[in-house]
């Protein structure tokens, strides 16, 4: 309910999967998404390890198309990039979970 109201309707057009907690999603798209090889998994945060946002060169320029198996028609068709980032954002107050940080590629940050 609370995706919906936010959403405006982008919830019905863009394909979306829910967890219980960041470490599943990490885990999930590590071990069991295929198609996300090449993408990397950066976290937005302030610390001593982090890199400033501008200073990094992500992955992401191509796309290719995937068809699920068994169909034939045009609906089965998607666009999947070679490359790309999964974007972990943390809590306003709280920040990304300490918990979380081993499991990222990167860290990044917006400086102040």
């Amino acid at each position: 309910e609370k995706l919906a109201k936010s959403a405006l309707g982008a919830d019905l057009e863009v394909p979306s999967k829910h967890f219980s907690t960041t470490k599943d999603a990490i885990h999930y798209i590590r071990n069991e998404r295929n198609n996300m090889e090449g993408w990397s998994i950066v976290g937005m945060e302030t610390t001593d390890q982090s890199r400033c946002y501008t200073d990094v060169e992500y992955p992401g320029k191509g796309l290719y198309v995937v068809q699920e198996e068994g169909r034939n028609n045009d609906e089965s068709i998607s666009l999947i990039s070679k490359e790309g980032v999964v974007l972990v954002l943390g809590n306003e107050v709280t920040g990304v979970d300490t918990e979380i940080m081993p499991l990222l590629d990167l860290i990044v940050e917006i400086p102040m």
